[in-house]
């Protein structure tokens, strides 16, 4: 049988007036549901003006969307108090307990035990919402022991999930997941196949003007093989397999020549020094090997002194021939001959 209990008030008016139950100081209020443990309703708001709110509940079910905690705080700086702490703590029995909250310190939250060691975070994912995601692990040492990382634990070969490695362990460099995170391992692992394995086809430095060195095989262009050196996006030096060419010369085997035609090739001794032969010379006849006109019989003189060549021996019985600055052209006389020509003249 249900019983109620009415507070009158205005005169005339149903259910309304205040009412207050009061208890010894220090006492308290129970109300008692009776051993099947009733339910206690409460429709209108409900003050706690008490220090300190205790529930016993096994399973606390709250509607609100949003529980609001360190009301009444009007710093003007965030949070107040000490510790610029707010959220929940967590009870852990005979070990230290656990907070979780808000800190105005990081301006984020935190998860931390009553000796303010960290705590750890599990979840599968974070999202920033668009935002860059940024993982600060603390203030760089400035000593000579190790700076705090980022890293990746309790996971055997991490590197695995990255790039391809076979059965014995061994990286083949492909890429096994383009958006994962490498480690240190999975980094020295693809570098180190990389000098072994894989070839690069240019270095240099520059931008508007690149110095470089390029490598162009013959199974890749199709054309002979050649490192090209270049300095400034100048080609300065070609070497093939069989010649080394710098800008206007070709060294060939033995053959020292230069690459443009009808081009004096130079042999120069700065200063008192001269241009020393230690062996036979050989000049060959003229027309030379890439002289095809029969005018390079008779090579043009020089204006700087005087030009030697050999050519089919005349009346000097030598063969070899001068012609100097003054265009005088005659051919050097042999010992024989010039002893014939003492007598004569």
């Amino acid at each position: 049988m249900s019983k109620y209990l009415n507070v009158a008030g205005t005169p005339g008016a149903l259910n309304s007036g205040n009412y207050t139950v009061s208890v010894q100081s220090g006492g308290y209020i129970k109300l008692n549901t009776g051993v099947a443990a009733g339910t206690v309703f409460v429709t209108g708001d409900l003050v706690v003006e008490g220090n300190f709110t205790r529930l016993e509940t096994t399973d606390t079910v709250i509607t609100d969307r949003v529980i609001t905690l360190n009301q009444g705080d009007d710093g003007s700086n965030g949070i107040q108090g000490t510790e610029k702490f707010s959220g929940l703590e967590i009870n852990r029995g005979s070990i230290a307990n656990v907070y979780f909250g808000y800190d105005e310190d990081i301006s984020g939250f935190i998860i931390y035990d009553q000796s303010s060691n960290l705590q750890k975070l599990r979840t599968s994912g974070l999202d920033t919402g668009g935002a860059s995601l940024l993982l600060t692990p603390g203030n760089p040492s400035t000593g000579t022991g190790a700076a705090p990382t980022v890293s990746v634990q309790n996971v055997v070969n991490y590197e695995y999930g990255t790039f391809e490695y076979d059965a014995g362990g061994n990286i083949n460099g492909s890429l096994r997941n383009p958006d994962a995170l490498t480690n240190v391992q999975g980094v020295a692992d693809y570098v180190a196949y990389n000098f072994a394995n894989v070839f690069l086809s240019q270095i240099g430095d520059g931008s508007l003007s690149v110095t470089s060195i390029t490598i162009e095989d013959e199974e890749t262009t199709s054309n002979p093989s050649v490192i090209k050196f270049a300095i400034d996006n100048n080609v300065v030096s070609q070497l093939y397999a069989d010649r080394w060419e710098f800008d206007q010369i070709r060294v060939a085997g033995t053959t020292i020549e230069t690459l443009a035609s009808d081009a004096d090739l130079v042999l120069r001794a700065p200063g008192v020094g001269g241009v020393k032969v230690e062996d036979s010379l050989v000049l060959t006849s003229v027309p030379g090997g890439d002289d095809i006109s029969p005018e390079n019989l008779e090579p043009l003189y020089t204006s700087e002194g005087i030009k030697l060549y050999a050519s089919n021996q005349s009346n000097g019985k030598t063969g070899l021939f001068f012609v100097n600055k003054e265009q005088t052209r005659d051919e050097l006389i042999s010992k024989n001959r010039s002893l014939l020509f003492s007598m004569l003249f």
